[in-house]
């Protein structure tokens, strides 16, 4: 098809599409490209977002490829960007400040006044802010101008008034050479061949993240902020991070291994492994949820639980440790009960920790958790409180519950004032209490309400997951159900409904407090103080295996306030109308409850006007 414009340039081929369409702009004597753009029928913004609409309609307009558009376009999408297949974010992206090389605009100014044609171009690459060097000049790009809202993208307009700056800048370029990282963007770009094979399995803003982020903690420490530092400073730890990147696995486990080395000299400070890997495991743990970090998770939770004191119970980088490879003297002392220093005299003589361990903390001093299984004693078969809770799938809480009921007890193998702070029981407790269980249920894959946990069935019922135990135990429960794959409390299914029968009767007389906040449809709070203020009746019955009382509301008390009562969120609720209008329709009704003696307001239903 016949070009529909008279007047045009040709796209160079590194050009990006934004600075192209500015070029034409000034080519057609038009103030701006955002103008040029709606003379055409066209929106810049979405020719600078490369959008597949806009660089159809800029094909048609001037003869050109449409491929050679979608190469030079960064293309938005969602939340990201592609060039050429390659996902960026946004931040990966230069959109207001315009870094460019001097050196290359000089060259253009010279070909402008040789030929009369606007030749000054903005560089695709240049737009890309991992991009920070030249190859052609190997020198830096520097910033020269910022976009303005109304010449955001619009290079032409943007670098109309820098020309003298620009000749300035490129008699004193700062020099430097391409980092090892802007190469592999380069390469990767190009569809050339990298070096670097376990990169080219990440997105590329991944494998750019990880590079900065490992090379940051490489050389700049733990305490390393990437968003303070300068083009200059992120060059280098780009460099740094990729060159050990590109060997893979093994290069980047060396690299975190000399880290924990630097680190285990210090013998106070923060611990774990913020502390010792800084910037690329804050980013990962907490700052970058992308799913594409899958790898480098992985990878980095894998070194972790290899190489540091981790065991059953903890939780690296979202998962659960399943078995412990190295102690320290510290976690050692934590599950065994023993004192450290007698610890120590153990393994130095086993020759289980180095000779020099006495240069270093507890925490600091590791050895091998499976060769010094036997000095322990049993030490895989004792758990603390924290693995305990794991094991129940719960939280410290319901494993406090469970010791003080007497269904695990401590198991302590020495003597010390120090025995009550170490208290560690045996995992053998537990497996023979569930286990018990287990040999009375019925393995059961699907199931509907009520059948439950009872962790759930604790919930519904309002009382302790420790006296549903009780009533397993006493053969109360008619029916016991086993989940296949989880332990503790997610594994055991009973039928709520059958414990709530067992623990409050018939139910005629009286509901829980959590029945009736959800009856009233309010707080907690609010059912307490509408029993203090005597609107509601309240009763009192005790747990099946506990003499402790339980507070309760009389259900006909319950049932005569719904019937003479009405709150006022009820009434926005049920009429369906906004707030502002039912304070307005209610001004002449003074409410019979107020606000500032329950924390809700309430109104006689008898005394409603019609709403």
């Amino acid at each position: 098809m016949r070009p529909r414009l008279a007047i045009r340039c040709d796209l160079i081929a590194d050009e990006s599409v934004p600075s192209w369409v500015s070029r034409l702009a000034a080519c057609n004597r038009v103030r701006s490209a955002n103008e040029f753009c709606l003379d055409m029928g066209l929106k810049f913004q979405a020719c600078a977002n490369g959008r597949p609409e806009a660089l159809v309609k800029l094909s048609k307009l001037t003869g050109t490829s449409l491929d050679a558009l979608e190469r030079a376009s960064i293309v938005q999408s969602g939340q990201n960007f592609m060039l050429r297949g390659e996902r960026f974010t946004k931040r990966m992206l230069r959109r207001l400040k315009v870094r460019v090389c001097p050196s290359c605009l000089n060259t253009d100014l010279e070909v402008a006044a040789a030929t009369r044609a606007h030749a000054i171009y903005g560089r695709t690459l240049w737009q890309l802010s991992v991009i920070r060097t030249c190859p052609i000049h190997t020198c830096a790009l520097v910033p020269i101008a910022d976009s303005a809202a109304h010449a955001r993208h619009d290079f032409t307009l943007n670098l109309r008034d820098h020309q003298k700056r620009i000749r300035e800048l490129a008699q004193r370029p700062i020099p430097q050479h391409p980092s090892a990282l802007e190469a592999y963007v380069m390469d990767r770009l190009d569809r050339r061949p990298t070096g670097a094979p376990w990169l080219d399995h990440l997105d590329l803003n991944i494998a750019i993240a990880t590079c900065e982020l490992l090379g940051a903690s490489m050389t700049l420490g733990a305490t390393a902020d990437i968003s303070t530092l300068s083009d200059t400073e992120l060059h280098g730890i780009g460099h740094a991070g990729f060159e050990v990147a590109r060997t893979g696995e093994a290069g980047i486990r060396a690299a975190l291994s000399q880290m924990q080395a630097s680190y285990v000299s210090r013998r106070t400070g923060r611990t774990g492994p913020r502390a010792v890997f800084g910037p690329i495991y804050w980013s990962v743990a907490h700052k970058n949820r992308d799913p594409g970090f899958g790898p480098v998770r992985d990878l980095l939770r894998r070194h972790i639980i290899e190489t540091m004191p981790v065991g059953p119970g903890d939780v690296v980088l979202n998962h659960r440790v399943e078995k412990r490879v190295l102690h320290s003297i510290r976690t050692a002392a934590r599950e065994t009960g023993r004192h450290p220093k007698r610890l120590r005299k153990i393994l130095a003589a086993a020759g289980l920790i180095a000779s020099d361990h006495s240069k270093y903390s507890s925490r600091n001093v590791l050895f091998d958790a499976e060769a010094a299984r036997h000095l322990l004693g049993e030490s895989d078969n004792k758990i603390s409180i924290a693995a305990i809770a794991s094991y129940l799938g719960s939280d410290r809480r319901q494993a406090n519950m469970l010791i003080r009921g007497g269904y695990i007890r401590p198991r302590i193998d020495h003597s010390g004032k120090h025995d009550t702070h170490r208290k560690t029981y045996a995992k053998r407790d537990l497996d023979a209490l569930f286990g018990d269980i287990y040999r009375r249920a019925h393995v059961t894959k699907t199931y509907d309400e009520p059948i439950c946990d009872v962790l759930r069935a604790a919930s519904n019922s309002g009382i302790p997951a420790v006296d549903i135990l009780a009533l397993i135990q006493q053969g109360k429960l008619s029916w016991i159900g086993r989940k296949p794959g989880p332990t503790g409390y997610p594994s055991v299914l009973v039928d709520s409904s059958e414990i709530k029968r067992i623990v409050w009767g018939s139910g005629s007389e009286g509901v829980t407090m959590a029945d009736a906040t959800a009856s009233l449809a309010t707080s907690r709070s609010v059912v307490v103080a509408l029993v203090r203020e005597g609107y509601l009746s309240q009763s009192a019955a005790s747990r099946p295996a506990s003499s402790r009382g339980l507070r309760m509301v009389d259900r006909q008390s319950l049932e005569e306030f719904q019937r003479t009562y009405v709150s006022f969120t009820e009434l926005c609720r049920t009429k369906k109308l906004r707030y502002t209008d039912i304070i307005d329709r209610l001004k002449e009704t003074p409410p019979a409850i107020d606000r500032t003696s329950v924390g809700a307001t309430y109104y006689l239903r008898e005394r409603l006007p019609d709403l």
